[in-house]
């Protein structure tokens, strides 16, 4: 009895140590790859340009703490196209579907003009962002129609979303 009471506490050890690593460790990917985007303002297309990222995609085997780390670079914004600059996009939390999108420069740049909120298929391929100036920046029709409907610029100079719950995944819009 004692030798199987063991063998269980040394199971149960094991078990715990396993899990404890796996909620640790990450398992990453690497991103490669340039998207063409569309600038809308008013609803118009009023630009075609792309998005350059290069970097690495960075998911955990028991919690949802996935982020991206490195470039995401729109080519007709020359300030995220910078050597200096990089970029890290977070999933998870209460946004459902919406992410947050934050740009680090070193010297830091006041040019930034990127709401902070994204929203971005899971594979990367599609996304959409508000620049501060009310404009959209999405790689499809389908993707500009969800952010014209939940996107807002506010009075204190920054974007409100709004029913933030009922934004489907955009792997749904195909």
């Amino acid at each position: 009895m004692k030798k199987q009471l063991k063998y269980a506490i040394y199971l149960c050890g094991f078990a715990l140590c396993v899990m404890g690593f796996l909620n640790q460790y990450s398992f990453s990917s690497t991103i490669s790859q340039t998207i063409p985007v569309t600038v809308y303002m008013d609803g118009i297309a009023v630009e075609e340009t792309t998005v350059t990222m290069e970097g690495k995609r960075t998911n955990y085997a028991l919690h949802d703490n996935e982020r991206y780390t490195g470039t995401f670079a729109i080519d007709s914004m020359e300030w995220t196209t910078r050597d200096t600059q990089s970029v890290r996009i977070a999933w998870g939390g209460d946004y459902g579907h919406l992410q947050t999108i934050q740009y680090w420069d070193w010297p830091f740049s006041e040019e930034e003009d990127i709401e902070y909120y994204l929203l971005i298929s899971d594979d990367m391929t599609q996304f959409g962002l508000q620049r501060t100036d009310g404009a959209f920046i999405a790689t499809s029709p389908e993707v500009l129609a969800l952010m014209e409907k939940h996107f807002a610029l506010n009075n204190a100079g920054g974007a409100s979303v709004s029913d933030v719950q009922l934004i489907p995944p955009l792997e749904e819009l195909q």
